[in-house]
């Protein structure tokens, strides 16, 4: 073959090449939408009974084209939208869809009678909330997300936990600063970031490689999901050191108030309403046996790292109570609807299957109270309109 043809057809291939990059680069950075789950992905786990006993033998974690768990959202005007923002104990990712507290909301709220006081045909839920994610996380996933979203008529926030336990892992000092935070730990797709010239760091295989993994409808099926729980209970039951003090919290809890203040403001921008969903802990003078079921609050990472000290459930407590008395006085502050669940639950393992997680009995009942809360105040906001 003639050297200048094959020069000429290589030099194309690298413009074609070129131009392409250009474009992927372009639309990631200026239209794709960036996701907390990868799109359609569908999670069936089948749990360790003989760990976790309390929930379900088969938990489904289904997400839709917009990278919440939920059911697709209908392209109309007619449905109630929410969106669940925070931490863990919203994530509900244990819980099989149906069965964590939002997917209760959601089935609460599209009874007829509840739809009619709404004024909408449907309710659909959407939740974007991540394991990990405290308020420094929270308010730059959404500084990135909700732009993406048409305006919403109700988000529900449940955060804090997360903010505590990093504490714990620092040591709980008194002088405290939080650690950079990787939002790639909490957010699958992110498309605004630096790409390089490198075959796997262009742009064009970033596109690639997410569209080919939400074209993927078979679900992945997972075989005795959370048996790393009886390991990590294990390491925490034969710590040597259990600490019964930490250092002054108020810098870490200082630092959760204001960027509390800031994911309300970005919500408000956003949604027509918004509730903080207090989060709700084991809060009991626990026996050994239930102590014997925890696995939280460890100095350090227990997930990549052998740890030898935790903190004694005691310490747990108060600092949580710490937690939510600045939620408190954030919602007072800016005048924003807030639901105190610790009245409502049950303090027993019927409700918890760690200190801050919730079995399906729990989360049915965590669910039924919120549905309760935003039905008595939307029909207290109908009789106060004027005719």
């Amino acid at each position: 073959m003639d050297p200048l043809l094959i020069l000429g057809i290589l030099i194309a291939l690298a413009l074609c090449g070129a131009v392409a990059e250009f474009a992927a680069r372009w639309y990631l950075n200026n239209h794709a939408r960036p996701c907390v789950w990868r799109p359609h992905t569908r999670l069936h786990m089948k749990m360790d009974q003989d760990v976790l006993p309390e929930l379900e033998e088969l938990v489904r974690s289904e997400v839709n084209s917009l990278g919440e768990r939920g059911e697709e959202p209908p392209d109309d005007n007619s449905t109630y939208r929410i969106l669940v923002i925070g931490g863990s104990a919203a994530e509900c990712f244990y819980l099989d869809k149906d069965s964590g507290w939002p997917g209760v909301v959601a089935e609460i709220l599209n009874q007829p009678e509840n739809l009619k006081s709404l004024g909408r045909n449907r309710v659909h839920l959407g939740n974007i909330a991540r394991a990990g994610v405290g308020s420094v996380a929270l308010r730059q996933m959404l500084e990135m997300l909700l732009p993406h979203y048409e305006r919403l008529d109700l988000i529900l926030c449940m955060v804090g936990a997360s903010d505590v336990l990093r504490w714990f892992a620092r040591g709980a000092p008194g002088e405290d600063e939080e650690a950079p935070i990787r939002m790639s730990d909490y957010v699958a797709f992110i498309p605004r970031q630096h790409y390089s010239w490198h075959p796997r760091g262009t742009a064009v295989a970033a596109l690639l490689r997410h569209v080919l993994k939400s074209l993927r409808r078979r679900p992945e099926v997972r075989e005795n999901t959370g048996r790393r729980v009886g390991s990590l209970r294990k390491m925490r039951s034969k710590a040597p050191t259990l600490r019964t003090e930490t250092g002054d919290p108020a810098a870490m809890l200082d630092r959760f108030e204001d960027n509390l203040r800031q994911v309300a403001e970005l919500c408000r921008r956003k949604s027509e309403r918004l509730v903080m969903v207090r989060q709700p802990w084991f809060d009991k003078d626990h026996t050994d046996a239930e102590k014997s079921f925890f696995w939280n609050a460890a100095q350090g990472d227990p997930f990549r790292e052998e740890c030898d000290t935790y903190f004694d459930t005691s310490v747990m407590r108060e600092r949580m109570r710490d937690m939510d008395s600045r939620v408190v006085k954030v919602c007072e502050d800016l005048d924003i609807e807030h639901i105190d669940l610790l009245p409502h639950l049950e303090m027993s393992r019927r409700t918890f299957y760690d200190f801050f997680h919730y079995t399906p009995e729990g989360a049915r009942r965590l669910g039924e109270v919120v549905a309760e809360h935003l039905m008595a105040a939307q029909k207290l906001s109908e009789r106060q309109s004027p005719v």
